[in-house]
């Protein structure tokens, strides 16, 4: 999904400056993992700071965890 996907390296791969992702793209990105993953609109003052491919990773988790244990996101 990634506007380059070459750029995928190990580490923290950046979503912006590795990954070629611009602000369309990211909204895009955000909307895919919603529906992928069944999760709630991500809220944007959660969502703003996020710059790799890790710290996406490890929101969704974050979200799926909260879900499974029946708490709410925000």
């Amino acid at each position: 999904m990634a506007p380059n996907p070459e750029g995928v390296q190990a580490g923290e791969t950046r979503l912006v400056e590795d990954l070629g992702y611009h602000s369309l793209a990211l909204l895009e990105l955000g909307f895919t993992m919603e529906d992928e993953f069944d999760l709630p609109a991500l809220d944007q003052a959660r969502v703003q700071h996020i710059t790799t491919v890790e710290e996406v990773e490890d929101l969704v988790l974050e979200l799926l965890r909260a879900s499974a244990g029946g708490a709410s996101y925000g």
